[in-house]
């Protein structure tokens, strides 16, 4: 996968490059996306996942499925904004706690 024109934040370099993004297995189930510049070889950490992370995202665009429907439904007339409101709730508590989880994957990985 390549992506263009990203800088590359290493005060030394300072040149855009395309990304081509790699990947990682760290022990059993821990994935991580990253890239390097083709410049200075500063290396970049795009995104860790383990197996709960994964679980956790595919739930996160099932609630996400759900509040499309719900958006319809509210739309159509079918049901009352509190409804929209708390699942719009519930998901960022959601998110919030998935991107805790990806944090604390990421720092302990960097710190290996």
């Amino acid at each position: 996968m390549t992506m263009s024109d990203l800088t590359c934040n290493n005060e030394r370099c300072n040149k855009k490059f395309n990304i081509k993004l790699r990947k990682k297995k760290h022990g059993v189930s821990v994935i991580e996306h990253f890239f390097f510049c083709p410049h200075c070889k500063t290396r970049y950490s795009s995104h860790v996942t383990d197996q709960e992370i994964r679980k956790r995202q595919r739930d996160m665009r099932k609630y996400r499925e759900e509040l499309n429907q719900v958006a319809k439904d509210w739309t159509a007339g079918k049901c009352f904004g509190e409804v929209y409101d708390e699942k719009i709730t519930f998901i960022g508590q959601k998110e919030r706690e998935l991107k805790a989880l990806v944090d604390n994957l990421k720092a302990k990985i960097a710190s290996k």
